[in-house]
């Protein structure tokens, strides 16, 4: 039984043994192969940026119609939100996703994702969202409506 434990413990140290060589070996220093956040690809907008920085950021996650679902990254004092959404599928041809500020107000638009333009992850940065409560998100005509004629797929609180 001594015979096993210890021939047990006796590969378990040439197995650490042999990593540990390995890595002061492999030509790579420690600071090497640590992970880099890599710069972004363009210019992050001013905008967006003091919303990720406002004291008051807010972030509220929903599902999208039951298929997809959305972040949304609210600051009242910034006035501007940005959504992002995932699994959403595109709009049927002549038809658009819309986006809505809503309140204690008639529903305000806040753009379209025509057909076409939705793609795997499509965002939006939404501004003047002082005095609305929610975000939401209905399937229109092309082109969108001045009010909400679809089913509400989205209707998160900003706060």
């Amino acid at each position: 039984m001594w015979t096993v434990i210890g021939a047990a413990a006796a590969a378990i140290l040439l197995v650490a043994a042999g990593v540990g060589i390995g890595r002061i070996t492999d030509g790579s220093s420690r600071e090497d192969s640590l992970p880099v956040a890599a710069p972004p690809s363009g210019d992050m907008p001013d905008d967006v940026t003091m919303l990720l920085a406002s004291d008051d950021l807010e972030i509220t996650r929903g599902q999208v119609g039951g298929a997809g679902l959305a972040t949304v990254l609210a600051s009242r004092s910034a006035d501007m939100a940005v959504i992002s959404m995932t699994g959403l599928p595109d709009p049927a041809e002549g038809r658009a996703y819309q986006l809505w500020l809503m309140g204690d107000h008639d529903p305000i638009p806040a753009g379209t994702m025509e057909s076409g333009e939705v793609g795997p992850s499509p965002a939006a940065q939404i501004e003047g969202i002082s005095g609305s409560e929610q975000i939401g998100l209905t399937e229109e005509p092309a082109g969108g409506s001045p009010a909400p004629t679809g089913e509400v797929l989205l209707a998160l609180n900003l706060d």
